[in-house]
């Protein structure tokens, strides 16, 4: 197979014409003295040396044999119809001498030609086979290679924008960081997603949605240099790498002039759709060295861009991280938290506003951490909720407070209501009222002692069928109250279908009073009223000073609740407060 490839360079036509002229002219000399020597069969004397004619014979026959097979393995065809004539003219040659002498002495000659005649038959079949199995894999080659390009470009590349994907992204990134670090340059990392584009494609079309996300990945490549890697990383997200930067001045302007990219409508059908989007931007060695902290950087702006309004370019600075890290850490500790009875409960008296007197007790979730101190629920509730803890959480908190009622009313021989907050997550969760009534039945408690409390956001959901969940609960006997009410949109249809048996005014609109505010008092006044038009009581949350109770005993509202009665306190301290021994001023 070596000598094949050695032989089977290219040759020029020229060189191809030299090989031809030069091997025949060889084999004819060579053939002439071929016949002289099988004329005059004597020794000859040579280099002092006395050799048989038949000796010089033989050795200009071998090397006849040699041209051929050369000019054969070297020229292919064509050397192959050159070897095949000068044999066959040898050949020729030989019989006739062989018939003319009437002696043998040629009959040597008539055997080699025909045997080289044969021999360059199969090499050149030989070769022709070598060039078809060698053709067959250098075509499986290239199938391979091909292969290899599709499944690198299915591997790195996004079917929709034919932008590159994360995967190139990464890669790509990788070896930036490398140059950067050698460099002593910046890197942008850059992070879009376009806002709203699900209105787009729920009214245009899956179809239409992939030609708004070709039309933006065009243009992120017409408006950014040739040193910028423009991605895709799924759905409505794209990733742009922005190489070899002097400063962070410098990627701003580029961001900026970028975002021009947004002013020009998409136009589909006749129609022009404005699409703006939130970017998130981090930076290179700044906001981290490492491939994943860069991307999960940018990608932590980005977010804080959508929750701030959308259409914002914001990027990453270190408050954004360490909110990230302390989220992190506290979900670590939050997993061990009940079990390792860092989780309590106050309870905050609700007054009646015309007796003054405690008419019931909202139950509010402590954390006490032996590191992290006291964290809010404001920090944790919802880090509970993402994670699915709140399921865990809530059900200790309901028994528990089912428990500490039960007991409180055996010692003060008072009957008393606790209204216990629930989440999203739980009242989806299958079976909730079931576990719930069980809690009920276990730990002795009256029903209708209980209070359920959903915000506003969530009683009007429309996600799933809250109303149907609600029901369940009504008819074990809880009652049911909307916190914040007044502070999301709120459904008046809805609402009347609802067993609403309290509207808790959301503490904004209380603190309003005291600023004056005609808005915030008209507010108040129209919730009380409704509350009372519905058949439901009413109470202000937040209630902190004279002229809040004061106003909203005025306007007949129900209850109270507030550190200008009674801050959040222990079960103990609840059923000291209810037999007369303490009050919190």
């Amino acid at each position: 197979m070596i000598l094949i490839r050695l032989f089977n360079k290219e040759l020029s036509k020229k060189s191809r014409i030299t090989i031809v002229m030069i091997s025949c002219l060889i084999y004819l000399l060579l053939s002439i003295s071929l016949r002289l020597f099988t004329i005059e069969s004597k020794a000859y004397v040579i280099f002092q040396t006395e050799i048989n004619s038949f000796v010089i014979r033989g050795v200009i026959t071998q090397v006849q044999i040699l041209i051929s097979v050369f000019i054969v393995l070297k020229l292919n065809k064509e050397g192959y119809i050159t070897a095949l004539i000068l044999n066959m003219y040898s050949l020729m040659m030989a019989l006739v001498f062989l018939f003319r002498s009437q002696t043998l002495d040629s009959l040597p000659g008539v055997i080699s030609s025909i045997a080289v005649i044969i021999i360059i038959t199969l090499i050149m079949e030989f070769k022709s086979q070598v060039f078809h199995y060698m053709k067959k894999i250098e075509d499986q080659k290239m199938d391979l290679e091909i292969s290899k390009q599709k499944l690198f470009d299915v591997a790195h590349y996004d079917p929709v924008t034919s932008l590159g994907n994360m995967s190139l992204f990464i890669k790509e990134l990788k070896e930036s960081i490398d140059d950067a670090a050698m460099k002593n340059k910046l890197i942008g990392i850059v992070c879009i997603d376009l806002d709203s584009f699900k209105i787009i494609n729920d009214t245009m079309g899956y179809y239409s949605g992939n030609d708004v996300l070709s039309e933006f990945a065009n243009r992120f490549v017409q408006a950014l240099d040739e040193n910028a890697l423009v991605t895709r990383s799924g759905g409505d997200e794209y990733f742009i790498l922005i190489r070899e930067k002097n400063s962070v001045e410098e990627l701003k302007r580029i961001i900026d002039h970028f975002m021009n990219v947004f002013q020009t409508p998409v136009k589909m059908e006749g129609l022009n759709f404005y699409v703006t989007a939130s970017v998130g931007i981090s930076v290179y060695p700044f906001d981290g060295d490492e491939v994943d902290q860069l991307i999960k950087n940018a990608d932590l702006a980005m977010f804080e861009a959508k929750n701030n309004g959308k259409n914002k370019v914001i990027f990453c600075t270190s408050e954004m991280k360490e909110t990230v890290n302390r989220k992190m850490i506290l979900t670590n500790y939050l997993y061990h938290a009940l079990d390792k009875n860092e989780l309590y409960l106050h309870f905050q008296p609700q007054i009646d506003a015309k007796s003054e007197k405690i008419s019931g007790f909202e139950v509010l979730l402590r954390w006490m951490h032996p590191k992290m101190g006291m964290v809010s629920p404001a920090e944790f509730i919802p880090i509970a909720e993402q994670t699915g803890l709140i399921k865990s959480i809530g059900l200790w908190v309901f028994r528990s407070a089912c428990e500490e009622c039960v007991q409180c009313e055996n010692e003060t021989k008072d009957e008393i209501r606790i209204a216990i907050n629930l989440s999203m997550e739980q009242l989806k969760e299958p079976g909730i009222v079931d576990q719930f009534e069980r809690i009920v039945q276990e730990t002795g408690i009256d029903p209708c002692r209980i209070e359920v409390e959903i915000t506003e956001s969530i009683a009007f959901n429309q996600e799933f069928d809250v109303l149907h969940v609600l029901k369940k609960i009504k008819k074990v006997g809880f009652l049911i109250a909307i916190d914040d009410f007044g502070k999301e949109y709120s459904s008046l249809n809805r609402i009347r279908s609802f067993p609403v048996d309290r509207l808790k005014i959301d503490m904004d609109f209380v603190h309003g009073i005291s600023s004056g505010s005609p808005k915030d008092r008209a507010v108040v006044k129209t919730i009380i009223q409704l509350a009372k038009n519905l058949g439901a009581k009413v109470l202000a949350e937040g209630v902190e000073t004279q002229e809040q109770y004061e106003f909203l005993k005025e306007h007949e509202c129900d209850e109270m609740q507030g550190f200008y009665f009674y801050k959040g306190m222990s079960a103990q301290e609840a059923g000291e407060l209810l037999s007369g021994q303490t009050r919190n001023e």
